[in-house]
């Protein structure tokens, strides 16, 4: 079934430890399930990484209660030349047939959005790792300030910026033919008519993705950056909102 989920959210340091135990347990056991190389082990360490500020996971449930997906934020802050950066981290996953749903783009904004009001004038940057396609083409489409795009290129004190923080924390852009590329070793599983079908997906945004990270069947991850500033927060929430109402009143077609 592939009707409206339920939502529950997750702060994670306030789990008491028995209950973070079963937190990972449950969630572990799903994210094995879509992502290859990433199981419980892998998700406590993310769970309890170095300069972990905040971690939120939104679960996903179908109406038999079953875990089908999640989306997970996490904030880490950072000293980068003699500053303090805070930088958002999302991962989401998805069972297959529940996929493309905007869910990434409409939780990650929620959190960034929720931190820069209480904290106006700390300087917050969105680094999302994009394993796939799907995730790719929401910050493509909707982000009014987010790079790299085929839109635009990369401002240099942008890309210098990810450049930094990618090597602060720990997951370094070592492909210097695809300068956006990281390799976490995770990806999603997908089969071969999944992945011939992305192939040739027409759309500028997925032919980008795969032009610029062609070795993500691989366990390689497209890392971009948005600055979470009040108007781009502004903007690329508006620009999502029309999208969804317009989807509602039958003017769009849903894309995966």
């Amino acid at each position: 079934m592939t009707g409206a989920l339920r939502t529950e959210l997750v702060v994670v340091e306030d789990l008491a430890p028995a209950d973070r135990e079963a937190f990972l347990d449950e969630l572990g056991a799903l994210v094995s399930t879509i992502f290859v190389n990433y199981g419980r082990d892998y998700l406590a360490k993310d769970m309890a990484a170095p300069h972990l500020a905040s971690a939120r996971v939104l679960m996903m449930r179908d109406g038999d209660g079953q875990l089908v997906g999640y989306n997970q934020v996490r904030r880490f802050a950072y000293q980068i030349d003699g500053r303090t950066v805070h930088m958002f981290r999302a991962m989401a996953g998805l069972l297959p047939e529940y996929r493309g749903r905007g869910s990434t783009l409409t939780f990650g904004l929620a959190q960034a959005f929720r931190f820069k009001l209480a904290h106006p004038l700390a300087e917050v940057y969105f680094l999302p790792i994009l394993l796939h396609p799907t995730s790719y083409t929401l910050f493509a489409r909707y982000g009014h300030a987010f790079w790299p795009t085929p839109k635009a290129p990369t401002p240099a004190d942008k890309f210098e910026l990810l450049k930094k923080l990618c090597e602060t924390a720990g997951f370094p852009l070592d492909d210097p033919d695809h300068p956006y590329v990281c390799k976490p070793d995770v990806m999603t599983r997908q089969d071969e008519a999944e992945a011939a079908d992305w192939a040739a997906d027409p759309r500028p945004e997925v032919q980008f993705f795969l032009k610029t990270n062609p070795r993500y069947r691989e366990g390689r991850a497209l890392v971009g950056i948005a600055p979470l500033t009040f108007a781009n927060l502004f903007i690329t929430g508006a620009k999502f909102a029309a999208t969804m109402l317009a989807r509602r009143l039958g003017m769009a077609k849903r894309r995966r």
